[in-house]
């Protein structure tokens, strides 16, 4: 058995999304994820996706190698943890986190001021670290709100 990690990456989007093509994206990435013991989740705003994904090294390095093939959007910066106890999104195959729920939770105006704040300053690699795990301990926040549900979209 592979040792377990997480890996968060900020990309930014090479065209326009529809709700419904950020819906169907999330539904095929929890089916196959679920199929494969990857759980997290994908947040979309102001045309950057982040993601947060854990599980086995080989099947997280796998699909981080189609992520990355993936023409929509280019991976901007990435970060890799060895796994460290518990799943923080257990039963999140893949969760889509839209903006109305950022805004629900008071989170949306925190982030949208750190993606302007780093926008052009991807060279400093710890604020973008930084940014990046704080935005997955604001996420798991939400994810204690909702309780053990497993959920792909809202």
């Amino acid at each position: 058995m592979d040792k377990k990690i997480a890996i968060v990456y900020l990309s930014e989007s090479n065209t326009e999304m529809s709700e419904d093509e950020l819906n169907e994206l999330a539904a095929f990435a929890a089916r196959k994820n679920e199929e494969i013991g990857i759980t997290g989740y994908l947040s979309h705003q102001r045309n950057r996706f982040i993601q947060y994904i854990e599980g086995e090294e080989s099947k997280i390095m796998g699909l981080m190698a189609s992520i990355e093939k993936d023409e929509r959007h280019r991976v901007i910066h990435k970060i890799q943890k060895d796994h460290w106890g518990e799943r923080i999104f257990p039963n999140w195959s893949m969760r889509l986190i839209k903006q109305d729920e950022l805004k629900q939770f008071q989170l949306e105006l925190q982030i949208e001021q750190n993606l302007v704040f780093i926008k052009n300053d991807f060279a400093h690699k710890d604020r973008c670290e930084t940014f990046l795990w704080k935005h997955v301990k604001l996420i798991a926040k939400i994810r204690a709100l909702y309780g053990n549900k497993k959920r792909h979209s809202m």
